[in-house]
This record gives C-alpha cells, structure tokens and sequence, in this order.
C-alpha cells in the first residue's frame, strides 16, 4: 500500500480551482467569509433574512463563503548517478518511494501532481505533466526504481523553472545535493512564487562507518572513478564535519527565502514529511 503525507501551504492558495487548500476566493465552501450586497453576488439562495432586516437602507444581503482551492504539486527529481548511491538505503528507491507517495497524496487531497527530472538536462522519460490523472505514474515509478542509465550532472535544474506551472503550488526538489548551494539559491529565486521544499535523501554510510586507519576503495558516484585512498586517523570526524557543513549551507540558502529544507536519512518516511509540515524539524 502507498504511504500517504499529509501537506499544506504556509499561506493561502491562490487558485480558482476547487480543492482542500485555504484561499481568499469566494465560491461554494462552508466557512462564512462576509456579507455581501444581493447586487453584487446574485444568488438569492444565500440570503440572510436577519441580516437584510437590520439593514436601515433595506439592502438585501447575502451570505459570502470562502472557497477551499486546489493547488499543482510538483516534485523536481534528481535523477544524476550519484542518486543511484546504495548505502545502508537504497538512494533510487527511495527517490521512486517519494515520487509515488507525493502522486498518492496528491490525488487524495484533490490536487494535481507532476513530475520534473533532470541531470545534466532535463529527462523526457521522467516527466509528467501537471494534471489528476495516475495512468502513466505507474510506468515512470518502475522506471526509476531500476533505471540504470544515469548520467552525470546537474545543469538540467536550470531549465526547471521554465517548467514549472503557472499558477503558484508546492514544489518538492528531491536530491543528494551534491551540486554547488549556488544552483539551489538560483533555483530558488526563478521559481517564485511557488512553494518550494528542497528534501535531501542522504545515507548515514556517506559519511560514518569508514575504517579508523588504513587503505579502502572510495568510488566517485557522479564520474565512476573508484580509486584507493589511504585513511588517516581522523578522516571519519573529517567526513561527518564536512557534511555538517553542507547541512548548515543549505540551510541558510532556504532561510533567506523563508524556507525549510527537510533531510531524509534513513530513506523515504511518510512521516517525517508529514511532521516536516507541522513544524517538527528534520
């Protein structure tokens, strides 16, 4: 059975399309938004005979509802080598696992769901237009739990927000980030004024286990050069210190725009997405 997280927006939508998101659009919701003149909104099936009686100009009013709206979820995929890193997880199924949970989660809440990869430029075969249909998510999720064809790079992500749908939504970026913070910054910045939630997929075997001292193969996930190296004393702290410093930019990359990376590093958790968007951080 799919996992399912449950997701919102920090604000409003802003959407015409009927769903379960909180907007300042007027339609057929249940919660009361204001009174309004019967000139203005016509429908005399939502006049309020009290409050049309107090009115001492004798103005038949009517009864205002906020609508709840829809809203386009897209998940930006890295879909790179080093995404096929196998560790204590295996990093491309639980990319594969994400992807499916988001398209689940979607359709369950009454939005539309597509899919954008990219390596060194964007992928035609992992690309699904923004739309409630699932026919074709079954093939694309099977193709990425066991596409072996991966090819090295990042400079797709460029193209991305080009991609993106008009009307603002939520937009997960799904990947290692073993890229520059500088292409995170610039992706942020093109793809306003979308919400967006980089998720970081990283495995404890990257930086933790390795031998205290001596010699062991290390393999480039990105180029496919494996090489022996010679393990000092004090490479684990090294390594793990490293990674903490890439946490803490990438961090301060998505403060700046008022956001909040999620990193995932035991594989794929609904509930930690779930938890993500309640305020528990990750």
């Amino acid at each position: 059975m799919v996992a399912e997280f449950h997701y919102r927006l920090p604000g409003k939508a802003r959407s015409q399309r009927p769903g379960g998101h909180h907007s300042n659009m007027s339609g057929g919701g249940m919660i009361f938004r204001r009174h309004v003149s019967l000139f203005a909104s016509p429908d005399p099936r939502r006049i309020d005979i009290r409050a049309s009686l107090r009115d001492p100009a004798e103005q038949w009013w009517v009864r205002e509802y906020q609508q709840r709206a829809a809203i386009p979820v897209v998940v930006v995929l890295d879909v790179s080598t080093s995404m096929g890193f196998r560790g204590m997880q295996n990093r491309a199924r639980a990319a594969a696992n994400f992807v499916e949970s988001a398209a689940w989660s979607a359709n369950r809440n009454g939005d539309r769901f597509g899919l954008i990869g990219f390596d060194q430029r964007l992928r035609e075969d992992c690309w699904l237009p923004v739309r409630q249909q699932r026919a074709a998510l079954e093939g694309v999720i099977q193709h990425l739990r066991h596409d072996s064809a991966r090819e090295a790079g990042y400079e797709g992500l460029a193209e991305v927000p080009a991609w993106l749908p008009r009307e603002p939504g939520l937009v997960f970026l799904v990947s290692d980030f073993h890229w520059p913070v500088e292409m995170l910054k610039r992706f942020l910045e093109n793809s306003r004024p979308h919400h967006v939630v980089p998720v970081a997929l990283w495995d404890r075997a990257e930086y933790s286990g390795w031998p205290n001292r001596g010699f062991a193969f290390a393999e480039d996930m990105e180029s496919g050069e494996r090489r022996l190296i010679w393990l000092r004393r004090g490479w684990n702290e090294e390594v793990e210190a490293a990674y903490l410093a890439r946490e803490a930019d990438i961090r301060d990359t998505c403060q700046a725009f008022d956001l909040r990376p999620l990193f995932l590093r035991d594989g794929f958790s609904a509930d930690a997405v779930s938890a993500h968007f309640h305020g528990v951080a990750a």
